[in-house]
């Protein structure tokens, strides 16, 4: 039989129905948590009404802030506050893309309802818990219902990404992306930097690259760290409800997929680690799980999702095969680490002084501006009159 809720074939004999979880009586009175969404509607004015007039005070509020700042700093200083402070509102430009992020790209889907009903899912087949069905919903409500939700996500984005100047638990975004504008560094510095902890640069190409390490590859790097960690979440809710609900080994897929992004997100960060004589190693054991990641995806996509599938011989020897030569490159790697370590202290200077502290030490000296301070030793200082052989050593 048909589920009068969301019009789904449900089994007749349960009371409620697997996939919504509406109540399957017949004959009977709706009961009050069984009436249409319209009738529950009222129960909502009023906390609705108290947000509205809390977004207007606040809105009001800040309103006034900023008129203050931009007419005393324009009076006092003729400074434009408004564009200094948001950067000629790029920092407007950029929430307002970012917070895209936080919107569901299938429409009338909702990753946290998923969860939810898939929890109230196990509870009535594990349990045999009784628990009363959702409000009716038309099609035309739910998709009002999951526009407003879409438009709540992006609004409380907008705000949080504006007040930040940038991406929450991954780093500001604006100034950089200002600094990229008006152009600080070079995009075809970009492939350099990629590359460099299997071919560290030397000291002076350090320097030279450095504007476009902190302004264009932070910029990837941002972006792309934003991207996987959106795609992550909306996985691991998803793995969640397959774990549950599915008959299949999707939620495996989505576990490796999740990994992935993970693992690319610390690749794409390797440019930024310290890098002395173990680095190389360090990166190939992320590429390999990397690759490993990624082809453990692709197989239980298209191979492995059915729980009962089974091997061929020759593709169970290909696999055995792939599997060991990637144990194997993770243990050699691991093992010249180690080798490394064990004779850290009567290498230190070939292991960290000259591919790591030494480059340390220029950088920084360039970035505090004395790197074309002259040094002479004390028997260049003239020998006679005391005064001037003092000004000389200042």
């Amino acid at each position: 039989m048909k589920c009068p809720n969301c019009g789904k074939e449900t089994d007749e004999n349960m009371p409620y129905c697997r996939f919504c979880g509406a109540k399957q009586a017949k004959g009977e009175k709706p009961r009050p948590h069984e009436r249409s969404w319209g009738e529950h509607s009222l129960k909502w004015v009023l906390p609705v009404l108290l947000v509205v007039l809390v977004a207007v005070f606040c809105g009001v509020y800040v309103w006034l802030n900023w008129t203050i700042q931009q007419s005393m700093y324009d009076q006092k200083a003729g400074i434009n506050w408004f564009e200094t402070v948001f950067y000629h509102n790029y920092t407007f430009i950029i929430a307002a893309v970012f917070a895209l992020f936080t919107l569901n790209p299938l429409p009338g889907q909702s990753d946290i309802y998923g969860i939810y009903e898939s929890f109230r899912w196990m509870r009535r087949v594990t349990w045999g818990a009784s628990e009363g069905p959702s409000p009716a919903f038309s099609r035309r409500n739910r998709r009002i219902v999951w526009g407003l939700w879409q438009v709540l996500k992006w609004g409380a984005a907008f705000l949080v990404i504006v007040s930040l100047n940038g991406i929450p638990f991954i780093g500001r975004v604006t100034p950089i992306f200002y600094m990229a504008a008006v152009g600080v560094g070079s995009w075809n510095l970009v492939p350099r930097i990629l590359v460099l902890p299997a071919e560290p640069a030397s000291a002076s190409e350090l320097i030279s690259l450095m504007p476009t390490m902190e302004v264009q590859y932070r910029l990837v790097y941002l972006v792309s760290s934003a991207i996987l960690a959106v795609i992550v979440v909306r996985l691991a809710a998803k793995m969640v409800k397959h774990f549950v609900k599915q008959d299949t080994n999707v939620w495996a897929r989505d576990l490796f997929v999740i990994l992935t992004c993970v693992v690319a997100a610390v690749v794409l960060g390797a440019p930024y680690w310290t890098m002395d004589v173990t680095t190389l190693f360090d990166y190939v054991i992320c590429l390999v799980l990397l690759v490993a990641f990624s082809v453990m995806s692709l197989f239980f996509q298209f191979v492995g999702v059915d729980k009962n599938f089974s091997f061929a011989e020759r593709r169970r020897t290909i696999l055995m095969a792939i599997t060991i030569a990637i144990i194997g490159v993770l243990i050699v790697n691991v093992g010249i680490i180690a080798g490394f370590r064990l004779n850290w202290d009567n290498n230190w200077v070939q292991y960290e002084w000259t591919p790591l502290t030494q480059k340390q030490i220029d950088v920084t000296r360039w970035s505090a501006g004395i790197e074309d301070i002259q040094r002479h030793s004390l028997s260049d200082i003239p020998t006679g009159n005391a005064t001037k052989i003092l000004s000389l050593v200042r």
